[in-house]
């Protein structure tokens, strides 16, 4: 059963002055090789809806000081590369677990996977704008004839 959400807390000790609670939506869609369009773009809603698309596309990169800024950063990039390989099977998640960074897995799973099931998606596609073709012919004719 899916849980409803990934839920990070960060409380940093050392006298620090924060508490951070972050909760992203769980993903519906487990990657298993042949959804990845499906399972990007829950990914991305999830992950978009809490402001941290930058991590995925690279735009928001470490802070190259050492201290709270960066902190937050590794905390969060953890949190995203959880979520990211959570969300795949297992199979597949363990091809990831050596990369560094949200952005890294993000962008070798479409690189591996954004081309797989293309035929058989522009044949699904084509198969429904037949059907749709088909059946807008048929309720032409009946109304014509």
């Amino acid at each position: 059963m899916a849980s409803t959400g990934s839920t990070l807390t960060s409380d940093y000790s050392g006298g620090l002055p924060y508490r951070e609670s972050v909760t992203i939506p769980s993903c519906p869609v487990k990657l298993d090789g042949t959804n990845y369009l499906v399972w990007s773009r829950a990914c991305k809603f999830a992950i978009g809806s809490r402001e941290y698309k930058g991590f995925l596309i690279g735009d928001t990169t470490k802070p190259i000081e050492a201290g709270p800024s960066q902190e937050k950063w590794e905390t969060t990039n953890y949190l995203l590369m959880s979520y990211l390989t959570s969300s795949m099977d297992t199979g597949i998640s363990r091809g990831y677990m050596l990369l560094d960074t949200a952005a890294e897995i993000w962008k070798t799973v479409e690189t591996t996977y954004s081309h797989v099931g293309s035929k058989a998606q522009r044949y699904e596609i084509r198969k429904k704008i037949r059907e749709t073709t088909q059946k807008n012919f048929q309720f032409l004719n009946i109304i014509l004839h």
